[in-house]
């Protein structure tokens, strides 16, 4: 695969799983069903997450030892994102499996672009709520 030997020792499993999944998605026509589209965005949410590990590293090494809350809160705000939505996209993945052992035909009649909205809509929905509740949160108690 090209561009994968040039990698720093750095990444982490889960950004090479999604060069590897977007390498694929983009060679293989097999993998458009509504099933892997799911899975490849929990690998990009999962990815998202990935980001915040970052943080205390940076902390640490800059000499940082206090970051306001609202400071914290724009850095985190992707990371805490992404875990959120990768919870409920799984819990999607697993119904879209029951739904397509369940009834097989009906599930091969669906309309895609509908489907797909209708499995996405309540991950991104969750997360939304969950960072919306936390920015309200923080902003009673800036100083926390």
């Amino acid at each position: 695969m090209p561009g994968l030997s040039t990698k720093l020792p750095s990444y982490s499993k889960n950004e090479t799983d999604v060069e590897i999944l977007t390498y694929l998605d983009g060679r293989l026509r097999t993998l458009h069903s509504q099933c892997h589209i799911l899975i490849a965005l929990t690998a990009y949410c999962d990815m998202s997450t990935m980001i915040g590990l970052y943080l205390p590293v940076f902390l640490t090494l800059s000499g940082i030892n206090y970051m306001g809350l609202q400071i914290c809160w724009f850095i985190e705000v992707i990371p805490y994102f992404g875990m959120n939505a990768a919870v409920i996209l799984t819990l999607s993945i697993g119904i879209d499996r029951l739904y397509s052992v369940v009834a097989p035909v009906r599930y091969n009649k669906s309309r895609r672009h509908i489907y797909l909205f209708s499995m996405l809509l309540v991950p991104f929905l969750y997360a939304s709520m969950w960072v919306v509740l936390s920015y309200l949160a923080m902003t009673k108690q800036p100083y926390m």
